[in-house]
């Protein structure tokens, strides 16, 4: 009978241990410890286990023995209190449910994202310059984006740095510099977000971890070995310090480059700022007494 009921209770709190003592003190209905004893193979104590069967209200201390409650009312009642705390881990797991935020796709949890398709590409690096805080840091090598992508570049009111490589296609920028050789096209959207384009319809999308210091620390890298910081060195520089030192307006000089006034006047900000310059036409003379 003991073998039979083995495990059948495990699901009101009864070990194996305790079901055994459970039904050897029901087909004795009151017995002590050591008439229960013969046979025990279980290395509790047999009188620890009766005692959680009094504690657990499945029998009751009668004499110098005990006694076992009748099993339909002693289990009916351990039903009932489970039933009772499994209503109130539900009424608690509903209540945690509500301040509960599951990840989006994109976040932390990930730390590579992949996004696959040209236009879905191009509206992740959109979203993330938009969100762009404290800086852009960007190499530009194939694959190249759309057009709209540098419009969103050259719009960015936080600082940007670009690296380029020599004749390759340039994004005008007030920090930007050469560097021999880029090994991948890269967006990196303050500390917190890299953007990898890995084809012309796919790039990956880098998340918070060490991958993503390890990209920081790759441009940093570069940077350093690109020139001198804070001075310009993208084509269309001698043709802006042409136009500066003509005396020409913000707007003439941005439809000459190709950019907005605004973005004319932090190429010509940052000009003065690199040098210490007070006027623009200065900025101008001392581009161009730097120039071979």
């Amino acid at each position: 009978m003991a073998a039979e009921g083995t495990g059948a209770l495990s699901v009101l709190g009864l070990s194996a241990a305790r079901q055994d003592a459970y039904v050897r003190l029901i087909g004795r209905h009151t017995a002590t410890a050591a008439q229960l004893a013969p046979g025990w193979p279980y290395p509790e104590p047999l009188e620890q286990v009766l005692d959680w069967l009094v504690g657990a209200r499945l029998a009751y201390r009668s004499g110098g023995g005990y006694t076992a409650v009748a099993p339909r009312d002693a289990l009916d009642a351990r039903l009932a209190d489970g039933w009772q705390r499994l209503r109130a881990a539900r009424e608690y797991a509903d209540r945690i449910a509500r301040d509960y935020q599951p990840p989006r796709p994109g976040t932390s949890a990930q730390v590579v994202e992949l996004v696959t398709g040209a236009g879905a590409v191009v509206e992740r690096l959109l979203r993330a310059l938009r969100d762009t805080r404290t800086e852009l840091r960007r190499l530009v090598r194939p694959p190249y984006q759309p057009a709209a992508v540098d419009a969103a570049v050259e719009d960015l009111a936080a600082p940007t740095r670009i690296l380029h490589q020599p004749g390759d296609r340039a994004v005008p920028a007030p920090h930007a510099r050469t560097v021999d050789r880029l090994p991948v096209a890269l967006y990196l959207i303050d500390d917190r977000l890299a953007v990898v384009p890995t084809g012309a319809d796919a790039a990956l999308v880098v998340h918070p971890s060490e991958l993503l210091r390890a990209l920081g620390l790759l441009f940093e890298g570069l940077w350093e070995r690109a020139g001198p910081a804070g001075r310009p060195a993208v084509r269309g520089q001698d043709r802006l310090v042409e136009l500066l030192l003509s005396g020409q307006t913000d707007e003439a000089i941005g439809r000459a480059l190709g950019v907005s006034p605004r973005t004319t006047q932090r190429y010509i900000a940052a000009m003065m700022a690199a040098d210490g310059a007070r006027t623009r036409f200065q900025a101008g003379v001392q581009v161009a007494l730097r120039r071979p």
